[in-house]
């Protein structure tokens, strides 16, 4: 199956240096599978201890080729033009992704001057009020930050209580770990009305910019009502850049509250 990958890069280190990073950190730590060849775009400095170590470590021969002709230089073709693609729309994401903070800043312009650049969204999900998860997903401006995702097995509430849920999530988190720029809860008054009530016990409330998102008329996707602590609530149209941002991050925390649920319950 057909994967990208975007290592970091040092940029102080030649292109050379970089590829031959990124060939051992793959090798060694991402897959468990060694081919006989490996087809490079450019000569790496190291590249017999390289294919030494890593036959030492998969206990199999590697070969690995620079200038290749005929099908392998294809194939390599076929892997630049990939790339290339590849590398297009990251870029096309990222440009999209700014203008959706960009558009998020002006859009918060009258109700905070705050920068918000991290931003982390809570859901919670549960089966007829059986096995509660809660779950955290964070974004910045450089998009998801899964390293940093977070779900929360939630206890000793009673089944179908949001409101207790959310609570003992929010809790949880915020006592061991800063606020980010936005905290973001999916619901209405009510859920933001609680985490006002977690931030106010643990002393932090004016640490963050706290926004619920609730499904507006009809509870209809795309109408959307932003709720704030001391603002009147925002009503974005369904063409807003801003609102494609904010329900995009509580779709996925809904989305990782749903998968974690799932494996709970299986």
């Amino acid at each position: 199956m057909e994967k990208n990958y975007f290592p970091d890069v040092d940029g102080s280190e030649s292109l050379a240096d970089n590829l031959s990073a990124f060939i051992t950190s793959f090798y060694f730590q991402v897959t468990d599978d060694l081919p006989a060849e490996i087809i490079l775009s450019h000569q790496i400095p190291d590249q017999v201890a390289v294919s030494e170590a890593l036959a030492t470590h998969f206990g199999n021969k590697v070969v690995i080729k620079t200038n290749v002709r005929e099908h392998r230089s294809e194939w390599l073709d076929l892997a630049t033009l990939n790339t290339s693609n590849a590398l297009k729309t990251k870029l096309g994401d990222y440009l999209e992704l700014h203008a959706r903070f960009g558009a998020l800043k002006d859009v918060l312009a009258t109700v905070t001057d705050r920068t918000i650049d991290r931003i982390e969204c809570f859901d919670i999900s549960h089966t007829m009020g059986e096995a509660t998860i809660g779950s955290c997903v964070v974004f910045d401006q450089g998009g998801s930050r899964r390293r940093d995702y977070r779900q929360y097995a939630i206890h000793d509430i009673q089944g179908g209580d949001d409101y207790a849920a959310m609570k003992q999530v929010l809790t949880r988190r915020y006592k061991k770990q800063p606020l980010p720029d936005l905290l973001l809860v999916d619901g209405g008054k009510g859920q933001l009305g609680i985490a006002k009530e977690v931030l106010t016990e643990l002393g932090i409330l004016g640490d963050t910019l706290l926004i619920s998102v609730a499904k507006g008329e009809g509870r209809k996707a795309g109408l959307e009502v932003l709720h704030f602590l001391d603002h009147e609530p925002l009503d974005l149209p369904m063409d807003s850049k801003a609102l494609h941002l904010l329900m995009h991050i509580r779709d996925e925390a809904h989305r990782f509250a749903i998968t974690a649920h799932r494996k709970k319950t299986r």
